[in-house]
C-alpha cells in the first residue's frame, strides 16, 4: 500500500531522482543491520545481526567458512575472542594462544565450551611456538593475533610434517611478503576474501588457503544464499538438478 500510494503522489520525475538515494539507503541497512555492523561498532564486539559472537574477519571470509562442514574438524588459533566462541561452535577441538593477559581473562569467562582450550603466553617465543607442543594434525590453523611472521613458519612446520586442510591468514593485505611466503612454500589453492567486515571502517582481506587434496568432506552439498541475497533458483538450474547424476538438489532451496 505504501509503495502504491509512493507512485501515486511522487511525480515520476521525482522518483527517478531520489531512486539511487533510496538505494543506496537500503544498501546500508543490508550492512548496518543485517549484518550486525552497526551493533558490533556500537558495542566494539564483533557480532551478527542476533548478536552472536562472529570472528574479526570480513565478511565475505565469515560467510564462506560458515557455509563449510566444519564440525570433524580441529583447529588451532593464534589470538582469540569472539572468533573462539564461534569456531567453538563449529568444530571438534580447538586450541587458542592468547598473549594478553586481561584480553585472556575475559574470553576464558565468556567461553565455556568443553571442545575449547585456552592458553596465555606473554613470552612472544613460547607464543609462536606454542603450536609445537602438539604431536598431532590442526585440520585448521588461523593466525590472527600478534608475531604473525613468526607464528606462520611454525605452522607451516606444523603442517609440513603432519598435514591439514586449511590455513587463514587474516589482514593478508598488510603482509604481502607473508602472503606470498605461505603461498609459495605451502602449496595450496589461495583465497583472498576481501571486503566490509565488523566494527572496521574500512576493507580488508582474509586469505584462506585450502588443500586441494583434502577437501571432499568440507563442503557442504548445497550453497547457501548470502545474507541480503535475493533468494531464488532459476528455473533452468532447478530443472537441471532433477536430471544431473551428479546432483543432491531434488527441490528448490525455496521448498526447504
Amino acid at each position: 500500500m505504501l509503495k502504491k500510494a509512493y507512485r501515486t503522489l511522487v511525480p515520476e520525475k521525482i522518483r527517478r531522482r531520489i531512486a539511487p538515494i533510496l538505494q543506496q539507503l537500503r544498501n546500508f541497512n543490508l550492512l548496518a543491520r543485517k549484518y550486525g555492523q552497526f551493533a558490533s561498532i556500537w558495542n566494539r564486539s564483533c557480532v551478527n545481526s542476533a548478536s552472536e559472537p562472529i570472528p574479526w574477519y570480513t565478511y565475505p571470509a565469515i560467510e564462506f567458512l560458515d557455509n563449510l562442514s566444519t564440525e570433524h574438524l580441529s583447529l588451532f588459533e593464534y589470538g582469540s575472542g569472539n572468533s573462539s566462541i564461534w569456531w567453538a561452535r563449529r568444530v571438534s577441538h580447538i586450541v587458542s594462544i592468547e598473549h594478553d593477559r586481561s584480553w585472556y581473562e575475559r574470553v576464558k569467562q565468556e567461553t565455556r565450551a568443553q571442545n575449547f582450550e585456552y592458553m596465555w603466553s606473554e613470552d612472544d617465543d613460547r607464543y609462536e611456538q606454542q603450536i609445537g607442543r602438539y604431536s598431532k594434525r590442526f585440520d585448521i590453523i588461523v593466525i590472527d593475533g600478534i608475531h604473525r611472521i613468526g607464528c606462520a613458519r611454525y605452522a607451516l612446520e606444523h603442517i609440513k610434517t603432519f598435514g591439514g586442510v586449511m590455513l587463514i591468514l587474516d589482514n593478508s593485505d598488510w603482509y604481502p611478503a607473508l602472503t606470498e611466503f605461505i603461498t609459495r612454500r605451502l602449496g595450496w589453492a589461495r583465497v583472498d576474501m576481501s571486503g566490509f567486515g565488523p566494527i572496521n571502517d574500512y576493507t580488508w582481506t582474509t586469505s584462506i588457503w585450502i588443500n586441494q587434496n583434502n577437501t571432499n568432506d568440507i563442503y557442504k552439498n548445497r550453497i547457501r544464499h548470502s545474507t541480503g541475497a535475493v533468494r531464488q533458483q532459476y528455473k533452468e538450474d532447478y530443472e537441471f538438478s532433477l536430471t544431473c547424476p551428479d546432483s543432491i538438489a531434488r527441490k528448490s532451496p525455496l521448498e526447504e
